[in-house]
């Protein structure tokens, strides 16, 4: 059957706009500066990648392009002209961080595999983390004259595509998010310490619940606990007005784990145990806690709703 005129020139028309939409996805995922923190990195330190890029309209967000065991992906957040994403090691040794897809309104930005080495972190090396958040930028080729001639050929092709473009114009957003939840954060950490007792790896328990519990406070109330000592932990739970009974636990504990560390006690079974029950009370009361609030606002929301 013959092919009219107006049907040619159609199928021609979303050629052309593929190629060029093509090009702009590859050009916009690779022509972007990405800054890593600066290593060493250690277990229960956060990993921060900042990608420059204008602010888009919805919120930005980041996706592993294959599932990760060994690091996660904890929060996502629009700067003022970058992106900032934080990573969390969950394991240590040298791992690999899959490649990352990022969002940012309508352009989508891949940020290429790395390999990290990822060491294990006390607490007394934690007083240490604020001199060691220093951005180094990693170096790239420049895309200046893949710039300069996409600009090119896209003017030559706006003439052809304007037409296409008014009857077939289509606008696609992604929006995806994975940030793992505080409570799951912090079960990580007691399943290694569960672990790690019954391997009779004292090392590792006291590591696993103290930097745990830390952890865990700091993805649940966006307070930065890993960077501080066991004095500042319990002075700033105490200001978040949280559970007393679990502000004791925690005293506990941390102090527990302090007398293992730096006076160099040996920490009898059932002490080893009870930091372990108390980490899981602590994580338990401070769930209930925080679901306690979040169903308060909700109601007050609602009343207010009401009234207006």
């Amino acid at each position: 059957m013959p092919v009219s005129n107006d049907e040619e020139e159609r199928r021609l028309m979303k050629r052309l706009l593929l190629l060029l939409l093509t090009i702009l996805f590859f050009c916009t995922l690779y022509a972007t500066d990405v800054v890593w923190s600066s290593p060493p990195y250690s277990t229960g330190g956060g990993i921060t990648i900042t990608i420059p890029v204008e602010k888009g309209d919805e919120a930005p967000s980041a996706l592993f392009k294959t599932e990760s065991e060994n690091v996660a992906i904890t929060a996502v957040k629009q700067l003022d002209k970058s992106v900032e994403i934080t990573l969390v090691p969950l394991d240590t040794g040298e791992v690999e961080v899959p490649e990352i897809t990022v969002v940012v309104g309508t352009k989508e930005i891949a940020v290429s595999a790395k390999k990290i080495t990822i060491n294990a972190i006390t607490t007394e090396q934690q007083t240490d983390l604020k001199d060691l958040k220093k951005s180094a930028i990693a170096t790239i080729e420049d895309y200046f004259l893949l710039w300069v001639g996409l600009g090119l050929l896209g003017l030559l092709l706006l003439g052809w595509l304007i037409y296409y473009l008014i009857k077939k114009r289509r606008k696609e957003q992604i929006v995806v998010e994975r940030i793992i939840p505080p409570f799951d954060v912090a079960m990580g950490y007691y399943t290694k310490a569960s672990v790690a007792l019954e391997n009779d790896d004292i090392d590792g328990a006291v590591d696993n619940i103290t930097i745990g519990i830390r952890h865990y406070l700091e993805v649940r109330t966006a307070v930065l606990f890993l960077e501080m000592t066991t004095r500042e932990v319990i002075k700033k739970y105490r200001e978040e007005d949280l559970d007393e009974k679990s502000l004791e636990l925690l005293t506990k504990v941390l102090k527990t784990g302090d007398r293992y560390k730096f006076a160099e006690e040996n920490l009898r079974e059932d002490e080893l145990t009870e930091m372990l029950v108390s980490f899981s009370s602590i994580l338990q009361k401070t769930e209930e806690l925080f679901a306690q609030k979040e169903e308060e606002k909700k109601a007050k929301k609602e009343v207010n709703d009401a009234l207006s």
